[in-house]
């Protein structure tokens, strides 16, 4: 995991992504977010009880990583310890791809790279459909994986403004609903799509959860990197205490709970 971090810092801001499984069966579900609010501070959490690997070759090992390409293609699996200069070596011949994008004809390429780099889904609609008039025979059925590419993508930025919502993280989906605005500039009916989406953030009772989400937000994290303290959880419970009939609160209270927890450790 710090070596998962120092990467994180270091490539980031490249499109590099780092999810971290815990899957032993002992860690009690409530433990998770304390420890990453410790550790990770700003990292996300989500709890399943599927599993996402099953199948996997999975072996002995732990701790057990995949490396997953920009496409969804499995790049690499196995202990990362005995592999850091491998995994090192994939992550940055994955990241130079996405740079320049790739494809079998130039406008896929170019697609691709819009797409996968600059996050500019409007772009990289407008690129394929422009291609699909003098598209080669060849080309042609990587062009649908480079289109299918594109709508799930599109989907999974829409879902995430969804799931922000449905777990009272108002300020979240705002931000996300605003960038993804501007991902879609150039796609005329994802434009629409998102527009009504922007605009319903901004309705009156939706625009005061995301200021009170807001305020959740600068209280979590009033500690700046270190660990949630008995002062942070008391700050989330006096607003979720204040705002009780806010749909927020139930954020407020998940967080004070954290903090909680991290302190009593």
């Amino acid at each position: 995991m710090p070596h998962a971090k120092k990467m994180i810092e270091e490539k980031g801001k490249d499109g590099l992504v780092a999810i971290m499984i815990e899957c032993g069966g002992k860690t009690p579900a409530a433990d998770v977010p304390a420890f990453l609010a410790q550790r990770f501070p700003g990292a996300g959490f989500w709890s399943t009880l599927e599993q996402p690997f099953r199948g996997a070759d999975q072996g002995n090992t732990n701790p057990f990583a995949f490396l997953i390409g920009a496409d969804g293609t499995m790049l690499w699996q196995g202990n990362p310890n005995g592999a850091v200069k491998k995994v090192e070596e994939l992550i940055d011949a994955e990241l130079k791809k996405i740079k320049t994008g790739w494809g079998a004809s130039p406008e896929i390429k170019k697609a691709r790279m819009q797409m996968h780099f600059k996050g500019a889904l409007g772009e990289a609609g407008v690129t394929l459909t422009g291609a699909e008039a003098n598209l080669k025979e060849t080309a042609k059925e990587d062009h649908a994986a480079a289109k299918a590419e594109l709508e799930t993508i599109y989907a999974a930025l829409k879902k995430g403004v969804e799931n922000a919502t449905l777990e009272n993280r108002y300020a979240d989906a705002d931000r996300q609903a605003k960038a993804l605005a501007k991902a879609v500039k150039g796609q005329s009916d994802w434009e629409t799509e998102v527009k009504a989406i922007v605009e319903s953030m901004s309705a009156p009772d939706v625009a005061k959860e995301v200021k009170l989400s807001l305020a959740i937000e600068k209280a979590y994290h009033s500690n700046g990197d270190k660990a949630p303290t008995a002062d942070v959880a008391k700050k989330l419970r006096d607003i979720a205490k204040k705002n009780a009939d806010a749909k927020s609160s139930a954020y407020a209270e998940r967080l004070a709970k954290y903090a909680e927890f991290q302190v009593a450790r």
